[in-house]
């Protein structure tokens, strides 16, 4: 008998649409877990995406004969481009005369082993006069078509590979040697992230 009242009660109180202090409490508690999983998913978000952006500067830099070498690699926000810089700087207190061979670098652009791109730097400069702490510039906009289409052959050399609910720039690893062109011939790396869409 007592059974039959418990569940007449219940159910006269689920038709009706009562809600007993017990139900508001859950209901309350429901909505506090689900705005606090919310919560937690745009925190995730926010930092997933900040640690997949990809740098968009890169630098090297060598000192031969009291003459300094920065090659940095720029990515522009708006076109996309990369451009090589390479400037060269007196480390001296006296003028400088640096010569060299047929032209000032050698850059050479490449995925592990696989060649992708080579250009020169200062054709035709076979000398440069600094004067202390003085500063030339050489410029050159990498060829995107031909990175784009390296990427297109080689697949497996798109970073990440997974693919994930979130949409993740896309790049390829590479590996840049610059060649200064001096009487010997002295290299450094620059490892960068080309974007490929």
């Amino acid at each position: 008998m007592q059974k039959n009242d418990f569940i007449r009660n219940t159910l006269k109180k689920i038709t009706s649409g009562e809600k007993t202090p017990e139900t508001l409490r859950k209901r309350r508690l429901s909505r506090i877990i689900l705005l606090i999983d919310i919560i937690i998913i745009v925190v995730i978000l926010i930092i997933f995406r900040q640690e997949s952006r990809v740098p968009a500067y890169y630098t090297t830099s060598l000192s031969i004969n009291e003459i300094g070498y920065r090659a940095s690699i720029t990515r522009e926000e708006e076109t996309g481009s990369y451009l090589f810089l390479l400037t060269v700087k007196s480390e001296s207190n006296m003028k400088k005369i640096i010569t060299y061979t047929a032209h000032l670098a050698k850059i050479n652009i490449k995925y592990n082993e696989n060649y992708v791109y080579d250009f020169t730097l200062g054709s035709g400069t076979e000398q440069i006069i600094l004067l202390p702490e003085e500063v030339k510039t050489f410029l050159h906009k990498i060829d995107y078509t031909t990175v784009k289409n390296f990427s297109r052959e080689h697949n497996e050399a798109i970073k990440p590979e997974r693919k994930t609910l979130i949409p993740v720039k896309k790049y390829v690893p590479l590996e840049c040697i610059i060649t200064i062109n001096t009487g010997e011939k002295t290299s450094a790396k620059l490892n960068f992230n080309y974007m490929v869409e």
